[in-house]
């Protein structure tokens, strides 16, 4: 059977009542997703939303692999003061130029890919910041025309060995009192 991530498993609900509000864009759930990668989406999603709140944001949960209820990229966008797209899936190697799938690939969700494309752009177009980790990044690259290198290295040195903690996983000290400006609706 395959494991499916359900919303309320990531989202721990409205944690603050003011602050700065970031869109903030994952697939919870792709083609071939396994049960080991599901809990990763699981704590990687958790952990990067209390973060938020823990820095003085709200969020919006968006999950692109939700393809019925993605709303209009621009209207994301303009509703919110910064856009944070996390991990997942690979990005449709087509949009890198690649003619067929790429060595490894998993998880490819082009209808993901395009809404996260155009929200990205719409995000940028209207001054918002924007934030990508892991397949974030790479999208907010291919959404500028810039192209990836597929399946670099094996998986493992992504994700770790099996029972050991990825680096996400760990905190690390910082003051988000700068990030937190920077996402502010004030500073316009």
């Amino acid at each position: 059977m395959t494991p499916v991530v359900r919303r309320e498993e990531v989202d721990p609900g409205p944690l603050r009542a003011q602050g700065p509000r970031v869109a903030v864009l994952v697939s919870l759930n792709f083609p071939g997703m396994t049960e080991h990668v599901a809990g990763l989406v699981r704590s990687f999603t958790r952990t990067a939303l209390e973060s938020l709140a823990e820095a003085g944001a709200r969020h919006t949960l968006i999950d692109t692999s939700d393809h019925a209820a993605l709303d209009d990229p621009a209207r994301t966008a303009a509703g919110h003061d910064g856009l944070l797209l996390l991990g997942g899936g690979d990005a449709d190697p087509a949009l890198y130029g690649l003619t067929g799938p790429a060595p490894n690939s998993y998880g490819v969700d082009r209808r993901a890919d395009d809404h996260s494309i155009a929200a990205i752009r719409a995000a940028v177009a209207a001054g918002r910041p924007v934030l990508g980790i892991c397949r974030g990044s790479q999208l907010i690259n291919l959404a500028y025309g810039g192209t990836l290198i597929p399946d670099l290295e094996d998986y493992h040195l992504h994700h770790g060995p099996p029972g050991a903690p990825c680096s996400w996983t760990r905190r690390s000290p910082c003051s988000p009192a700068p990030a937190c400006r920077a996402w502010s609706p004030a500073r316009a």
